[in-house]
């Protein structure tokens, strides 16, 4: 349940700073902003020497996808597992600062399900580097503050909104201060009594390194400068912990999946000029809210050789408003229109991928549209008009590539399909 949207509020606030926790914490106030601060020269390249929790089981990689939870766009953050996934029997754990660094703002986010009314709430937890201020992270899903952070939240204001992600409704307050905390301090909890989430969040910002994405606009400021969180820790200290190795996952009961491909930690901006791959924009959304409206064809962030739709609950593509995701292996025939690698998807055809053909390469059924003895499967064509226009039809009716299924550039044209854009 990790909602990237959450972006949108964490950074565009001026960052005051926030930091607190138990050990070494200097009272000492910081009033700079890190969307201000010039760019130092000087700034290390390790900036962390210490684990984001004290029991580090696993490391999902960057770009992970998940659009019934908000997250249609690759994630830009890792998600640290401290068990495994699935156990809902969890220790408490304890959240420390990877570095020297200054609280900015602790939020405080309340979750209530659309359907069940089952509501749950954590904190993120913002910062940025004490040594060089262009680089800015957070924790979130954090279950627990340390006791003197929840009693510096009971001293000082707040201002509060409310949205939608996905299937949840979302209550967010934001605390604004500032505090330095020094690396290894402990600033929070993870895992406990009731808790069924094994994994939190760790994000991390460079502001001196621009991301290429196609729409250099249109996303929240600090989308543009997401970065491997464990880039700015020394060689030496990933050897120490073995951290190449634990990127992947464990879920209860099964062996270890790691991650296949390089970088080790993922890839999190997947834009490739001139093909179908990256995200894509809902035309009508000129300015962002959430994923949910919009699509992102990108590779697994488990298996680089494998593709994965992502399909927002609002993108106006699945029947019902409902979400979509498929991982599958590209058909090897690079020359194929059907079921071809997003990166192969040029201009000038229709390319199809097919549920209920028979093949390696075949894609997922539509599951929230199917139920006991009604599956339902789909056909997904895509035809890249141009470089910046792609148009989308997912058809429920005709599910095959097979034979003469695959349409014509006019008759797909008067289905209609979704036309999406790379620069709203």
């Amino acid at each position: 349940m990790i909602l990237i949207k959450f972006f949108t509020y964490i950074f565009t606030i001026v960052f005051c700073a926030v930091l607190v926790g138990c050990g070494a914490i200097s009272d000492s106030t910081d009033t700079s902003s890190s969307s201000t601060t010039p760019v130092s020269s000087n700034c290390s390249a390790v900036l962390f020497d210490s684990l984001p929790v004290d029991n580090l089981v696993s490391i999902v990689p960057l770009g992970n996808s998940n659009p019934r939870g908000g997250h249609t766009f690759p994630t830009p953050h890792n998600y640290v597992y401290f068990d495994e996934q699935g156990n809902t029997d969890l220790a408490v754990y304890n959240v420390m600062a990877p570095g020297d660094i200054t609280l900015t703002s602790i939020e405080t986010m309340t979750y209530t399900h659309k359907t069940t009314g089952v509501q749950s709430a954590d904190y993120s937890i913002n910062f940025k580097s004490q040594t060089c201020s262009s680089v800015i992270g957070y924790y979130k899903h954090v279950k627990g503050l340390e006791s003197s952070l929840e009693a510096l939240l009971e001293s000082i204001s707040k201002s509060c909104n409310a949205y939608d992600a996905g299937d949840q409704d979302v209550e967010r307050c934001n605390y604004s201060f500032s505090h330095k905390v020094s690396s290894g301090t402990v600033i929070g909890t993870v895992g406990g009594l009731g808790q069924e989430q094994a994994n939190f969040d760790f994000g991390v910002a460079d502001k001196r390194t621009r991301l290429d994405f196609l729409d250099q606009n249109y996303y929240w400021s600090d989308f543009y400068y997401m970065m491997c969180p464990w880039d700015y820790y020394s060689a030496e200290f990933k050897a120490t912990y073995d951290i190449v190795a634990k990127f992947g996952i464990k879920e209860q009961g099964l062996d270890f999946v790691s991650r296949q491909g390089e970088p080790a930690c993922g890839v999190f901006m997947q834009d490739v000029a001139g093909t179908a791959k990256g995200n894509w924009l809902l035309p009508t959304q000129t300015s962002f809210e959430k994923e949910d409206y919009h699509i992102a064809l990108i590779e697994s962030n488990y298996d680089a050789a494998k593709a994965m739709f992502s399909i927002g609950s609002d993108s106006e593509l699945i029947a019902n408003n409902k979400a979509y995701r498929s991982e599958f292996s590209p058909n090897p025939d690079e020359t194929s229109f059907i079921g071809q690698d997003f990166a192969n998807v040029v201009p000038g055809n229709i390319y199809c991928y097919s549920s209920s053909d028979d093949k390696a390469y075949k894609i997922s059924l539509d599951s929230e549209n199917s139920s006991e003895g009604n599956e339902q499967h789909i056909r997904i064509l895509l035809y890249l008009e141009d470089d910046t226009t792609l148009k989308i039809k997912v058809d429920d009716a005709n599910t095959s590539c097979e034979g003469e299924n695959i349409p014509s550039i006019g008759d797909f044209n008067d289905f209609p399909p979704v036309s999406f854009v790379r620069d709203v």
